[in-house]
């Protein structure tokens, strides 16, 4: 490629289906023109920030991009694209446990940065790309890893709960104090 020529970057031709079957609304498409000069020469390095998939937010009822892990969870559970959706329903999940959880996530905490300054954020997000070729459990337990979520089926529902952080806290430092004799 020379200088002042027209270069066009994309992995693939669009299907010549593509708006025929309403595009592909589930995945990111990328396609750029650059017009190569004596400072933009080879192969370029293109970094994207990307919002993910809209979920279904049921305190709400809004479909919209969301940083909530119970949401999101939410979602991979019902997918029957990427998820569980093929062995689990909304009428399988205890909707008052999924909202509180959710509602746990978005607080806003106060704490302090590494170099002490105070910041203000939500409990919990989530921001995980699904790109691998993983099991359904697998990526089940990294999402519920995040947020320190586990589920319980009581009345035949499915429940949703995180182990609260000054739990998990006390616990750790009880275990630091106890000491091992051989």
């Amino acid at each position: 490629v020379t200088g002042g020529t027209n270069y066009t970057f994309h992995d693939c031709e669009i299907p010549v289906n593509y708006m025929d079957v309403g595009g592909y609304p589930n995945m990111a498409w990328l396609d750029m023109t650059f017009i190569v000069t004596s400072e933009l020469n080879g192969n370029p390095s293109v970094e994207c920030v990307v919002k993910g998939k809209k979920v279904l937010d049921t305190r709400t009822g809004e479909v919209k991009y969301s940083t909530n892990p119970a949401m999101c969870l939410r979602d991979f559970m019902l997918s029957k694209r990427y998820g569980l959706g093929r062995w689990f329903s909304s009428d399988d999940l205890d909707e008052d446990s999924w909202n509180e959880a959710a509602d746990y996530c978005d607080e806003v905490i106060t704490f302090r940065n590494s170099d002490g300054s105070t910041e203000e954020a939500k409990r919990y997000e989530l921001n995980m790309v699904i790109d691998q070729e993983k099991t359904a459990l697998t990526w089940l337990q990294e999402i519920m890893a995040n947020f320190g979520a586990y589920m319980v089926i009581s009345g035949g529902k499915i429940k949703l709960k995180i182990e609260p952080f000054f739990i998990r806290t006390r616990f750790l430092l009880r275990f630091k104090k106890m000491r091992i004799y051989t």
